[in-house]
């Protein structure tokens, strides 16, 4: 199920995916400022991805996927911060449109850390007015949906909590079911995303992280722990992390902040099983370059419980993989 980039609008979607995805191995710095003063500049991304914004003779939907690098921008405040798509979920027969604000909504999830102010981020759908835009991040980036909400909305005075991010998408996409991959000869690809995986302390998961990191794999050492982490409003307090040495090389930026974490399989795949996405980075030590990542059934627990909203992760199957044949090439399983 490996995925060919055959068509010029997936390969300009993924290459848009890894901006900077060469930094993590060949440019190891400690200089953060540096780092994220070059890449929030929007004319440090490929020109290849301007295409993206073009509404013209494309009627292809636009294809998002987990590993994308998104903008959220505020109605008052303008941009508040890069970071990145991670996997996209559907609602469940559970929802009752009388509790659920976005009972109809698809979308995917990420980190709430995107919001840099907390009062623009994850209102939506209540009465305080509209959520922050998301935008792919291109030169002229395109808007593709909205925050429903994220956790600062519904938990910020009841620390700790678990970190997400929910983006209603807009009709005119098309969630994949897909993550950034790598293959055993270094090149990039989409892995399908099949499930939802576990792990134990000592499971190889991997990572992917657009703007800095690129694609890393390492090992867990601890589980289920409580942290702090800076954000644009402060010192926030995390739960349900668990923790990830990268070894050598890692993330090292915040604008990796929702990059997917996932497991990958090789029996019938390569495949991806979805952990969750990068709620924080920790390079204090520099042969052991640790995230913390979000798992994804914490963040829908969270959702259910403060929300009322019932999601589930969109996962591969031969129905999608039909679906998205017009624009990527599905060989036969093995």
């Amino acid at each position: 199920m490996k995925i060919n980039l055959n068509n010029n609008k997936i390969k300009s979607l993924f290459l848009l995916s890894l901006v900077g995805s060469g930094l993590g191995k060949e440019e190891k710095t400690n200089n953060q400022t540096e780092i994220a003063s070059k890449e929030i500049n929007l004319d440090f991304l490929p020109k290849i991805a301007a295409n993206l914004t073009e509404q013209g003779n494309d009627a292809d939907p636009t294809l998002v996927f987990a590993g994308m690098p998104i903008l959220f921008r505020d109605e008052k405040i303008g941009d508040q911060g890069i970071c990145v798509t991670s996997f996209a979920v559907v609602p469940t027969k559970e929802n009752n449109r009388a509790y659920c604000g976005w009972v109809d909504g698809i979308g995917f999830l990420t980190s709430a850390l995107c919001c840099k102010i907390s009062y623009g981020c994850g209102i939506g759908q209540t009465s305080a007015g509209h959520g922050d835009d998301v935008f792919l991040v291109a030169d002229k980036p395109q808007l593709i949906g909205m925050v429903g909400d994220t956790v600062f909305a519904v938990a910020l005075n009841n620390p700790p909590f678990t970190d997400f991010g929910f983006v209603n998408t807009n009709s005119d996409l098309q969630l994949s079911p897909y993550v950034v991959g790598e293959s055993d000869d270094g090149s990039f690809q989409l892995y399908p995303v099949i499930g939802m995986g576990s792990v134990v302390i000592g499971s190889e998961v991997c990572a992917y992280g657009p703007i800095s990191g690129g694609y890393h794999c390492g090992e867990v050492v601890d589980m289920d722990l409580s942290r702090w982490t800076d954000s644009g409003i402060g010192p926030v307090f995390f739960k349900n992390l668990n923790k990830v040495d990268l070894g050598d090389y890692g993330f090292y930026t915040e604008l990796d902040w929702g990059g997917p974490v996932y497991t990958v399989s090789n029996i019938g795949g390569p495949v991806a099983q979805a952990l969750g996405y990068i709620s924080k980075v920790d390079n204090s030590d520099q042969h052991h370059n640790f995230i913390y990542y979000t798992p994804i059934d914490k963040a829908l627990e969270e959702i259910a419980e403060k929300e009322n909203c019932h999601y589930t992760l969109m996962t591969y199957n031969e129905t999608s993989a039909e679906e998205f044949q017009a624009q990527v090439e599905i060989p036969a399983k093995n």
